[in-house]
């Protein structure tokens, strides 16, 4: 029975109901995406390209562009290496985040901006001035630590 509320969410985070959810599984193809902790999704660097089902994870975390004040959704996004894989960097969840194109070329490009992933997915992003901001993953914003801080 549909009482409005949401069933369950898309991998933007979008609230989606009962009734919706039973429609669209009239005719889809469901996928299972099991969130673990134990950093199992680590590719390490055999595999450059994010495959299919690390980038779903890193989409369910990221929920869109990670860039502090953007809006761009999840179908907009790319994934991006913080540690660059030319400098070894792995292909594993606590070494990507989602960016849309205009902010994933501000990291590539010659302005000097950096960002800093932590294991949680808190990222931290660096201006060439030295300016950081913070962004924290849509489901860690109502468990930070200490309470009362607030998510960039």
């Amino acid at each position: 029975h549909d009482n409005g509320k949401p069933a369950t969410t898309t991998i933007d985070g979008s609230p989606i109901t009962a009734t919706t959810l039973t429609r669209w599984l009239c005719d889809a193809t469901v996928s299972r995406l099991l969130v673990s902790k134990s950093g199992t999704l680590d590719y390490g660097t055999a595999v450059r390209t994010v495959p299919v089902l690390l980038w779903l994870a890193i989409a369910a975390r990221d929920q869109g562009c990670r860039w502090p004040g953007c809006d761009r959704p999840v179908a907009w996004t790319e994934a991006h290496h913080i540690t660059p894989f030319s400098a070894g960097g792995t292909t594993a969840i606590d070494n990507l985040a989602l960016f849309c194109s205009c902010h994933h070329h501000k990291l590539h490009g010659n302005e000097h901006w950096t960002a800093r992933l932590e294991p949680n997915g808190t990222l931290h992003i660096t201006a060439p001035d030295g300016t950081e901001r913070t962004t924290h993953p849509p489901l860690l914003r109502n468990t930070l630590w200490p309470p009362g801080e607030q998510a960039a």
